[in-house]
């Protein structure tokens, strides 16, 4: 919410809200001209300790505008391996990720 309200440079503001493995982003912008523009993502965290983080973008929409997932999928699912590779040979410690309604617990 800090990071978000930073980037809006008091122009909106930001609301991130979390159940079971889903992040709910809520944001509202304001832009010139009295126009307010709506926004809401909806994203699944799947996560296994010591292998992965797969983060997918279930849901977003710009009020009016609903995006389909279709059209937002390749650039929006994000995997990361947590094991060390030829291309990133540093371990990353993250043994537990917990998703609360106003936090996101890493460790």
């Amino acid at each position: 919410e800090e990071l978000a309200a930073k980037k809006m440079k008091g122009s909106g503001k930001a609301s991130l809200m979390g159940q079971g493995n889903r992040l709910t982003l809520k944001a509202n912008y304001n832009l010139p001209q009295e126009i307010n523009i709506k926004g809401k993502a909806v994203a699944r965290v799947d996560f296994k300790p010591g292998e992965f983080l797969n983060v997918d973008l279930e849901s977003l929409n710009l009020r009016p505008l609903s995006i389909p997932k279709a059209f937002s999928r390749r650039k929006l699912k994000v995997r990361a391996d947590l094991k060390p590779t030829k291309g990133w040979p540093l371990y990353t410690d993250i043994n537990s990720l917990k998703i609360f309604p106003r936090r996101l617990e890493i460790n």
